[in-house]
């Protein structure tokens, strides 16, 4: 063989490189951006219709403000506790939630 066939073949080689690496990086950021949509959905906190006050006496109390699904269907804005208590606004804004530690 000359050397002009290596030469050649050596330009053909990196183009079908080249090629080959835009092709999987082109791919791999789209499969990137994906995933963290969905992961971004996934631990989006659930929107609640829980007043500022009681928001912010849930949080103190330390709770976390949550949706409950009831058994008709619908949803409820509750304040979850770690020990699983849980707290509508009334009985928050009220004080009868009562001791949750």
């Amino acid at each position: 063989m000359k050397s002009a066939d290596f030469y050649h073949a050596g330009r053909w080689f990196l183009r079908t490189m080249l090629v080959g690496a835009v092709g999987l990086l082109a791919a791999c950021s789209q499969s990137t951006e994906t995933v963290q949509q969905k992961q971004v959905l996934r631990y989006q906190q659930p929107l609640t219709d829980l007043t500022e006050d009681a928001r912010a006496s849930c949080s103190y109390a330390g709770g976390t403000p949550s949706l409950i699904h009831e058994l008709n269907g619908a949803q409820s804005s509750v304040c979850q506790f770690a020990n699983g208590k849980r707290c509508n606004e009334r009985a928050l804004l009220s004080g009868s939630c009562g001791s949750v530690l």
